[in-house]
């Protein structure tokens, strides 16, 4: 049998053919903790500005006076705890990309950074709370019963009603803050202790 009756069409495509180049894998996404931190960081600066834009077209829905300035104040407190996030992320996106220098006593650093934020967070919440649950309160009120200000506060059942929506709301959104800082940074923080003792631990012995 002559060589050419190997030489079919279909095998003959196949090695005249251009070859495929070699698809390499798609590169994984870095499980370090400081890395998931600071996705973290960057998703709650997200969450942190869609508040601010809801609390601002808030503003303009209930164009009353007392309702607009208890707002205002929870505006700045979500600008201030905008601009502490933005910081914090500033300074994660720095440290991963110099984490070879000196990298334990930068970690240890960015650790005291990230607990320190959760913590001064979770004051913020009990100063904003106030705020925010008498300015919803006095704004649904206010849109229901047709009534003034001065009218609509007249009545003692008003006054109570805004002292219960306090004492009850307060610690429940207080822990419900606590909780979600948890479920966010509680894990990574976690192991990010316990990568700076292993740092440790290997220094001492080493």
């Amino acid at each position: 049998m002559e060589l050419k009756e190997y030489w079919k069409p279909d095998v003959k495509s196949r090695l005249t053919a251009d070859p495929k180049p070699i698809q390499k894998p798609a590169a994984k996404r870095s499980k370090h903790p400081l890395q998931m931190l600071y996705r973290r960081v960057r998703s709650y600066f997200i969450i942190n500005t869609a508040g601010i834009l809801f609390t601002a077209a808030l503003l303009f829905l209930f164009p009353i006076t007392i309702v607009q300035v208890l707002l205002g104040f929870v505006i700045l407190a979500q600008l201030w705890s905008a601009k502490r996030t933005f910081y914090l992320y500033q300074k994660i996106q720095y440290a991963l990309s110099d984490v070879k220098t000196g990298m334990l006593h930068l970690l240890k650093q960015q650790l005291a950074l990230i607990l320190d934020f959760i913590k001064l967070e979770e004051r913020l919440t009990i100063f904003v709370l106030p705020f925010a649950l008498a300015g919803g309160f006095i704004a649904g009120g206010l849109s229901r019963s047709q009534k003034s200000v001065t009218e609509f506060f007249a009545e003692p059942t008003i006054q109570i009603g805004i002292l219960v929506t306090l004492i009850l709301f307060i610690p429940i959104f207080y822990f419900l803050t606590k909780w979600i800082n948890r479920l966010l940074f509680g894990h990574h923080s976690e192991s990010l202790k316990q990568m700076i003792q292993s740092l440790e631990n290997h220094t001492e012995t080493g």
